[in-house]
């Protein structure tokens, strides 16, 4: 319908795989450091 092949929709899905990847690892590692790990205590 669009006219698109797979590989245009690879290569596009790679692209935002690579661009995104380290923003989102980056985020993650800086929301964990914002909370203070706490275990739970068994009575």
């Amino acid at each position: 319908m669009l006219k698109l092949r797979a590989r245009d929709l690879v290569g596009f899905t790679f692209l935002q795989f690579v661009i995104h990847l380290p923003v989102v690892l980056l985020l993650v590692w800086l929301l964990g450091n914002t909370f203070d790990f706490v275990p739970a205590v068994q009575p």
